[in-house]
Formats: structure tokens, sequence, C-alpha cells
């Protein structure tokens, strides 16, 4: 089984659980966001929820928790968004 991309790439359901196993809750995590032509956004948090097809974080700034805010699995496969560790 396959989930089709805006993009027109294939992506099989094995490579997006592959993904969401990365995660667990309670991680703290940082993430880059491709926003555009040399935009980057870096978002800094602690995974709350994991769900089949996002993950959530609760975003922190200075060391205080402020929004929550989710990612598709599928954005971290075809590149949009990247984890750094």
């Amino acid at each position: 089984m396959y989930v089709n991309s805006w993009e027109g790439r294939l992506i099989s359901v094995k490579q997006v659980k592959a993904v969401k196993h990365g995660f667990r809750e309670g991680q703290k995590i940082r993430l880059i966001e491709h926003m555009g032509r040399n935009k980057d956004r870096y978002v800094r948090g602690r995974v709350i929820a994991r769900t089949k097809y996002f993950i959530t974080i609760m975003v922190s700034k200075n060391g205080i928790e402020k929004y929550p805010e989710s990612f598709k699995y599928v954005d971290f496969i075809l590149g949009r968004v990247q984890k750094l560790e």
C-alpha cells in the first residue's frame, strides 16, 4: 500500500511507520523546517503525541513551553522537516 505525495513520489506505509517509531512521547527534540528558498525555521520542544499520520510537539522558547505544533511523517520522508540530534 502506498501513500501518494503532491510531488508525485510514492511513499510506502512501511516508510511512514519507520519514521513514526523513531519518536517516543516525552522525548526532547530539535527540528529544522525548510520553509522555502533560503528560509529555515528551527523548532525545539517535547513530543507530546504520536498519531497515525502526525507527531505533535509542545514547542518551547527560552525554556518555557508555548504552544503545540504538529508535523506530518511524510514531510520527514520528503526532507521538508529534519530531525537534529
